[in-house]
């Protein structure tokens, strides 16, 4: 119990991930929200105990929390935006990117040898020779 009265608090989560990241305070794909869960543990001064429930071992919370989480995803209009990360907007860039870039070269008639032997692309460096000589400046 807490001074005032209050109970402490305990979280079952079956998010093993975002349990690990709050345990550890590393996230690389939610670091902000991250800080946000860490600032309000500490801002109510409570004992949070954190407990992974794998999902779907028939515990009824469990079962309609899944059920909730499901009807949520579908439905058209989000009632929380918590925004994306940096890092979610960069990968979301990257992936529109090599998608035009992949369709251009679906169609492209120049180089067309060339995709014979590599169909896809990447932003993947494939080869890297070895430089062991000295640069000299102009």
């Amino acid at each position: 119990m807490t001074s005032h009265g209050e109970r402490d608090v305990t979280i079952f989560s079956d998010s093993y991930s975002s349990l690990q990241a709050i345990s550890s305070g590393k996230s690389f794909c939610r670091p902000n929200l991250l800080l946000q869960v860490n600032s309000l543990i500490t801002k109510y001064s409570k004992t949070v105990t954190f407990v992974w429930l794998p999902s779907h071992i028939g515990i009824k919370g469990n079962e309609l929390a899944d059920s909730l989480a499901n009807t949520a995803t579908a439905k058209p209009d989000i009632d929380v935006n918590i925004g994306l990360e940096l890092s979610e907007t960069y990968n979301m860039v990257d992936r529109h990117i090599v998608t035009k870039w992949q369709h251009f070269w679906n169609r492209e008639a120049t180089g067309s040898h060339y995709r014979s032997i590599e169909k896809t692309v990447s932003t993947k460096v494939k080869y890297l020779h070895p430089y062991h000589g000295t640069l000299r400046s102009p």
